[in-house]
């Protein structure tokens, strides 16, 4: 019962997923939290990315490039300039990191991209 008491306490101390991603040098005791952040991340970055390559409108290899730079440096920067996490001690390199959610919001970037630059610039 103590226990139980003491865990609810400890859970309310620590604030929700969402709001720890906002505040900078936020705690992460567990990083499949930190990792889920990231994800969505990934994914809002995939959508911005694609709507403006469609709007503009960019083509080929730069669009891949443009996406590929914008999503590693954002990972990169929200987890060590942000949120101050060690990336050698937390996930042992900063792959982890930077593929988290690539595949899927790669996906997501294409998706957008396409439909953009073919409603905008297609006739």
């Amino acid at each position: 019962m103590e226990a139980a008491r003491r865990r609810k306490e400890e859970d309310a101390a620590i604030p929700s997923v969402w709001k720890r991603a906002f505040q900078r040098s936020a705690v992460w005791p567990d990083k499949d939290e930190f990792l889920d952040v990231l994800y969505w991340m990934q994914q809002c970055i995939a959508l911005l990315v694609g709507l403006v390559c469609g709007i503009i409108p960019l083509k080929g290899f730069l669009g891949f490039a443009l996406f590929g730079g914008v999503s590693c440096l954002a990972a990169l920067w929200y987890s060590t300039n942000f949120q101050d996490v060690d990336l050698e001690d937390t996930f042992g390199d900063k792959t982890t990191v930077i593929k988290e959610g690539f595949p899927s919001s790669l996906a997501t970037f294409l998706a957008t991209w396409i439909i953009i630059y073919s409603f905008l610039h297609v006739s």
